[in-house]
């Protein structure tokens, strides 16, 4: 039996590590020709590779259940197609016995997945996040791209209509104060960037420039005089070793690990907030780490009930049927605003749906 165990289990480790490669190689994709795009404007290639690593928990979280779907249904039908799910339960093997090897790779698939979800993954995005910033800080230009926001710093988003050389042109600011009650506009025909690596300070100098203020709190235009300024030059200074410093206590739910969530989520219900988001991050990371086990129950009676030339069909069935598992995902944490929706709740649902009727598919293909 131990022959049988280890002869399923290595089929299915070398199609879990075959998909994971060009699962991760795909999702990672769209952040290779960001990342070539970048080395051409002259960012460090380390400090680009160091970006790319951070991200790959992230991606690994998501890619690892369809990694198990996959070599589930992959292995099992050709096991079927090949008589050898037969032989053996003619020898008296049980399907369960058979289906073991797959059991115990799921079980340490999600467990693998809760470390990233629960730990790996926040962290690896905030460090993404901070180098993100470290490139800003040693080649803004590079950073800085037509048409496309790009964050200054904590309070400062700017868009540029075009870009030749040093020079930028149709500039245009919005600035924040820390409660977000006030709102700077700043715009200007052209401007240029000056860089102060060792200060960790960028100075962007505007010319021709005009800056409005709003108030957000006043009931009224009139409540209170706002600014309005126009002039030829001036010179914008952004700090980031200040900003930078802020990082730790500034951080994202989707940032913060385990420890700081709920840390963050007693904080939030002491103040008599609402604490559905919280709930809401938890329970899709907790979701996300059972999904390998109910990957494999669901791929399992699609394999064994698949003959070779079906195994295209059982599979792409499957795959749909995953991404009903991801789009409830994303239905949750597009309501998450919404407490008396329970969101945290819909998460569960196809992850029950599947592994009930996985095993009671199984059950039935067993008793047969």
């Amino acid at each position: 039996m131990k022959i049988i165990n280890w002869y399923i289990a290595k089929n299915l480790l070398l199609t879990v590590g075959m998909a994971l490669g060009i699962l991760v190689f795909v999702m990672l994709g769209t952040h290779f020709f960001r990342a070539f795009d970048l080395l051409a404007r002259g960012v460090s290639p380390l400090l680009l590779a160091k970006m790319l690593l951070y991200l790959l928990p992230d991606v690994l979280r998501f890619a690892l259940p369809l990694s198990m779907l996959i070599s589930c249904v992959l292995v099992f039908s050709r096991m079927s197609a090949d008589n050898e799910i037969s032989a053996l339960q003619a020898s008296g093997v049980s399907l369960w016995q058979i289906i073991s090897p797959g059991l115990l790779i799921s079980a340490l698939l999600s467990a693998g997945c809760f470390v990233l979800s629960m730990f790996l993954s926040p962290d690896c995005r905030y460090m993404a996040r901070q180098l993100q910033w470290e490139a800003l800080v040693s080649s803004p230009l590079a950073m800085l791209e037509p048409g496309i926001p790009c964050n200054l710093s904590d309070n400062t988003v700017a868009h540029i209509g075009g870009k030749k050389g040093n020079i930028l042109y149709d500039i245009h600011l919005f600035e924040t104060d820390a409660d977000g009650k006030r709102i700077r506009d700043i715009t200007a025909e052209s401007g240029f960037i000056l860089n102060n690596p060792e200060l960790h300070k960028i100075e962007l100098v505007l010319k021709n420039f005009t800056l409005a203020e709003y108030d957000l709190s006043a009931e009224t235009a009139g409540d209170s005089p706002l600014p309005f300024l126009h002039s030829e030059t001036m010179t914008l200074p952004l700090d980031y070793a200040s900003a930078a410093s802020q990082k730790p206590l500034a951080r994202k739910l989707k940032m913060m690990n385990l420890k700081m969530l709920f840390g963050d989520l007693g904080l939030t219900e002491g103040a008599g907030g609402s604490i559905t988001r919280h709930l809401v991050e938890f329970h899709y990371r907790l979701v996300l780490s059972m999904s390998p086990f109910a990957f494999l129950v669901l791929g399992i009676p699609f394999g064994i009930r698949n003959k070779r030339s079906e195994t295209s069909t059982g599979l792409l069935i499957c795959v749909v049927l995953a991404l009903v598992f991801y789009a409830f995902l994303l239905l949750a944490d597009s309501i998450e605003e919404y407490d008396h929706l329970h969101p945290e709740l819909i998460l569960w649902i196809p992850n029950i749906l599947y592994q009930i009727g996985g095993l009671l598919a199984i059950r039935r293909i067993g008793s047969h």
